[in-house]
């Protein structure tokens, strides 16, 4: 198992219909931000992230469209359809995508991104956070989680 798990995976040719029309829609936004920020929206809107009741064999499954048939998924899995999207999306480059890790509780290991905007400026993306009442920018980490929505 590699660390990176996907983030180091080939970008699938074939998306699930619906993923095609959040690129188109991507593309259309000119500020890079901007495009983080509508693309982590569509992906929370859509899926739910929760560390128990999941099947740690789930953590490998890569195909878009087999993860498009979940609802709760986990921080690398988030992380993937995020790299996905912004590659996609023709505003992002590979290497402007950096996955961070973090403990949450002390105890448990954590993906999240780091991506660049600018030569200066990166963003955090915790897409999985998102349900844990991190907001858009900010990551979980030690005890900076709160209980879920």
């Amino acid at each position: 198992m590699s660390f990176n798990l996907f983030l180091n995976a080939r970008i699938p040719d074939s998306v699930p219909k619906e993923m095609r029309q959040w690129i188109v829609k991507l593309k259309k936004i000119k500020s890079k931000e901007a495009c983080i920020r509508k693309a982590y929206d569509l992906i929370t809107k859509k899926f739910r992230g929760e560390r128990i009741h999941m099947k740690y064999n789930e953590i490998f499954i890569s195909d878009p469209k087999k993860i498009w048939k979940r609802k709760v998924i986990f921080c690398t899995t988030f992380n993937w359809l995020m790299k996905i999207l912004l590659i996609k999306s023709k505003k992002f480059m590979p290497e402007d995508i950096k996955i961070k890790w973090s403990f949450v509780w002390y105890l448990s290991l954590h993906q999240h991104l780091q991506v660049r905007v600018s030569r200066n400026k990166a963003v955090n993306v915790d897409l999985w956070g998102h349900y844990h009442n991190i907001k858009f920018g900010d990551y979980a980490r030690g005890f900076h989680k709160t209980t879920p929505q």
